[in-house]
């Protein structure tokens, strides 16, 4: 007897003294999930995301069409720490993401401190293909606002397709901000060496209380549309934003004017389903349409800005956007112009913006007068500004950026020397 008690006392010993290393399960709200410095394996579920019981402002920003297979976590963090966050994804197997965010799930409003933001989103565009790894590993670094309601960090994981996994860690102490901003030298995937893979953020992220303190959503650490305080819902009719669609016909789109500075919030205003699908775009869910009176054989500039870190890009095209079939386009000219060439950056002041100057000349032998401005962002309420003006502003290699301090030194226009043609 004495020996079996000894056995026991030793056995029991060894288990206290494992690693206490977290186990994931899909859907199991009140299981302890540490997060911290764990490197966590999200797999989507067989079904895409309910919706039923959240709030306005995380149904409108995090209602993926693209992403509709869905798991959310949250994780207990530290007012005024400093985290760096890993994704860790494997490519070719459709698109997959994590929004980071602050706000409560039951949120259908909020106000944030100035200099603060609510959140971001690890990838801004999916990876390129692979070349000898078949993976891609970024990192990001934040701090959370010392006066933040709450200390409950959500990590919003989408994806495109069901049964697929990435994995994800919240390291701290953070890695050094150089290193995170500056290294070339990737230790998960080596073919991507010389390249940078990490970024840091300006503003700290702000967490708000909202409703949590009155719901069971304190108790658990992983949320979703299966856990006790939501229904078990299996629709999978949650395709996208439930809008007023008002734009129709070519009637119904803004004639703007020249030399004038438009400012707009992103929403969903054009029928998609008149819209040439040329110009449907899987992760878009807001499109904006305007139109300009131009000439032919004339240069013009067009400035472009987004006061946002997700994806707003404008558009400009030659031809009715609502007209079916393929482009009108004709050799040495083109039809479509996209403002930005890449999405935009973190490194970006809290008040600035994030702009891009395209300047182009219309086709001498062009048919029509008129240019479409489509405007497409992935949420709405977005703030964007742009102006179309006759003649160019600045040289090609210009480096003056007047709308953001952050980002001067750095190219920011674009010189298309292919006319765009304007059709009838």
């Amino acid at each position: 007897m004495r020996k079996l008690t000894c056995c026991l006392l030793i056995m029991l010993l060894i288990v206290m003294l494992l690693p206490l290393t977290p186990s994931v399960f899909a859907y199991a709200p009140s299981a302890e999930l540490g997060g911290i410095n764990d490197w966590i394996q999200v797999t989507s579920p067989n079904h895409t995301f309910d919706w039923s019981g959240y709030g306005k402002i995380w149904t409108e920003r995090f209602n993926f069409s693209y992403g509709p297979y869905m798991h959310i976590y949250k994780l207990n963090v530290q007012k005024g720490a400093e985290y760096t966050l890993y994704m860790k994804m494997p490519l070719n197997e459709g698109y997959m993401n994590i929004n980071v965010t602050g706000v409560n799930p039951l949120s259908d409003d909020y106000t944030i401190p100035s200099g603060t933001m609510t959140g971001f989103v690890m990838y801004f565009q999916q990876p390129w293909a692979p070349r000898d790894e078949n993976i891609d590993v970024i990192r990001k670094t934040f701090k959370i606002d010392s006066n933040s309601e709450s200390e409950v960090l959500y990590m919003v994981c989408s994806f495109e397709n069901p049964g697929k996994s990435f994995e994800f860690m919240l390291k701290t102490p953070k890695d050094p901000d150089d290193d995170v901003k500056d290294s070339t030298v990737n230790p998960f995937v080596p073919s991507r060496n010389g390249y940078t893979w990490g970024s840091v953020w300006g503003s700290p992220l702000y967490i708000e209380a909202g409703m949590e303190s009155s719901t069971e959503l304190n108790t658990g650490t992983v949320i979703g549309d299966d856990s006790p305080y939501y229904p078990d819902h299996t629709d999978t009719s949650h395709t996208g934003f439930e809008t007023t669609v008002t734009t129709t016909s070519l009637s119904d789109v803004s004639l703007l004017s020249l030399n004038t500075e438009y400012s707009y919030l992103s929403s969903h205003e054009v029928d998609t389903l008149k819209l040439n699908e040329m110009y449907h775009d899987d992760w878009a869910t807001t499109y904006q349409l305007y139109k300009y009176s131009l000439e032919a054989n004339q240069k013009y500039t067009f400035d472009f800005m987004v006061n946002t870190y997700n994806n707003v890009n404008a558009f400009l095209i030659g031809e009715n956007p609502f007209a079916s079939g393929s482009m009108s386009n004709s050799s040495g000219s083109n039809t479509v112009i996209a403002a930005f060439q890449n999405q935009p950056i973190s490194s970006l002041g809290y008040d600035e913006w994030h702009a891009s100057r395209t300047q182009f000349t219309t086709l001498g032998t062009s048919t029509g007068r008129t240019l479409y401005v489509l405007v497409r962002g992935g949420y709405e309420d977005e703030t964007f500004k742009f102006k179309l003006s006759k003649g160019y502003l600045s040289m090609e290699e210009e480096t003056y950026n007047p709308y953001a301090d952050s980002r001067i030194g750095f190219k920011w226009v674009t010189q298309w020397q292919t006319p765009l043609k304007l059709w009838k």
